[in-house]
């Protein structure tokens, strides 16, 4: 997924750690796709640098797979396609397959996240030394905050990459091996997020990360939140408890809570354990809830 025009994944986790927004230096390209609209009198755009620095693109209809392939995309293919890869790690053992995904902060900060890059790279160590057998990432392929920061550790740490983005977000995302194009609007893509993966790991966020988590526990999955540092009124690790979903699931052992002060390996390992323990039991209905998502036949 190297491309001369974009920074390598070093840099790109460097700069969002740093800066919250890895294209600061590269500058942003937008190029719109004419006839193609995510909303009334809203012109679908996209960056023609990071489509063809992905790996397959999926996504269903001719205009927006012929506008793909004219602005360097290498493979094309429908959602269905996307399904059956997803499908396929879902078929297969836990211990083997586990699928993680991630969301929080999905917005540039001048400060950076300089806490949370730490946190989320020190898991996929510790993911590394413990032969947790993640069989790949999944987050929601947007470019600043933790959503670049994810795509960039899990490439640093030889993790295939799965980002969902909806037409919306086209001109605002980070390549990765395997992009799904789903939904016209940011909010359709938080079932997808929060159902696909057996463990969802959360940096802060708040209203799209809490429906996020919502959907997660609902599809059966676990939800590890991971509290970097203190945070806002309104930022998640403040508001979760709002949640009838997330204060239940508190008590059931499937939304863990990570604080500053608590160890690091025994947090991690706990809830890769507990999203083994689930998947088993989860996986059928969330392979069946996201063929309806994608629209699979």
């Amino acid at each position: 997924m190297y491309s001369p025009e974009l920074p390598t994944s070093r840099d790109i986790f460097r700069l969002i750690e740093q800066h919250g927004e890895p294209f600061a230096e590269v500058g942003e390209q937008r190029v719109s796709i004419p006839g193609l609209e995510y909303d009334e009198g809203k012109t679908v755009e996209v960056d023609p640098r990071v489509i063809a620095a992905s790996g397959i693109v999926y996504a269903n209809g001719s205009r927006l797979t012929d506008a793909l392939y004219m602005h360097g995309a290498k493979t094309v293919l429908p959602l269905e396609k996307a399904y059956d890869y997803v499908a396929g790690h879902l078929s297969r053992p836990t211990e083997e397959s586990l699928v993680i995904g991630t969301s929080g902060f999905a917005t540039a900060v001048s400060s950076g996240y300089k806490d949370e890059a730490a946190l989320l790279y020190t898991m996929y160590d510790y993911a590394d030394r413990t032969r947790a057998n993640l069989a790949l990432s999944i987050d929601g392929a947007s470019r600043p905050g933790i959503l670049g920061l994810n795509v960039a550790a899990a490439n640093l740490h030889n993790i295939p990459t799965l980002g969902y983005i909806p037409l919306k977000g086209l001109a605002d995302m980070l390549p990765h091996d395997h992009l799904v194009i789903s939904g016209n609007k940011y909010k359709q893509r938080q079932a997808h997020v929060g159902t696909t993966p057996d463990l969802l790991t959360v940096y802060g966020g708040r209203g799209g990360t809490l429906s996020e988590c919502e959907a997660a526990i609902k599809a059966g999955g676990v939800v590890l939140q991971c509290n970097a540092r203190v945070y806002g009124s309104e930022d998640l690790p403040n508001t979760y408890q709002q949640s009838d979903i997330l204060r239940e699931a508190v008590e059931k052992q499937q939304f863990i809570i990570h604080n500053p002060e608590d160890d690091m390996d025994e947090t991690f390992g706990f809830a890769i354990g507990r999203a083994i323990e689930l998947a088993e039991e989860n996986r059928p209905a969330r392979r069946t809830a996201l063929a309806g998502l994608l629209d699979v036949a």
